[in-house]
């Protein structure tokens, strides 16, 4: 399977957005109300899915490093956003959530790579 790998923004020398990617290390499953779960450990290089099951499907991931560099990702129309993390550090994340009529959320997470 080819992989296709998408840089994103400064944050590129941290993590890379992956499509078509055929195995992953962690799932976070993004709800209304919860991240589940909310801290991952991975290491190096693996790669972390999150699936966006809300209703309105349209969350949207916010990364960021104690460097202050970040990333915005989208996810996917099939709910799927796929980030293999290359240095090792703690990732602080949120997940917007709240579109259809719903109160607007921002969910946190922690991501750490060993």
């Amino acid at each position: 399977m080819r992989r296709k790998v998408a840089r994103v923004g400064a944050a590129a020398a941290l993590f890379v957005l992956a499509v078509g990617a055929s195995s992953w290390a962690a799932t976070v499953r993004i709800t209304e109300v919860t991240l589940e779960p909310q801290t991952v450990t991975v290491i190096r290089g693996e790669e972390i899915v999150w699936l966006d099951d809300t209703i309105s499907r349209t969350a949207q991931l916010n990364l960021r490093n104690g460097r202050r560099e970040r990333a915005t990702i989208g996810l996917a129309e099939d709910g799927v956003a796929r980030v293999t993390f290359k240095l090792p550090g703690t990732y602080e994340y949120s997940a917007y959530t709240g579109a259809g009529g719903l109160q607007p959320r921002a969910l946190n997470g922690r991501i750490i790579v060993k």
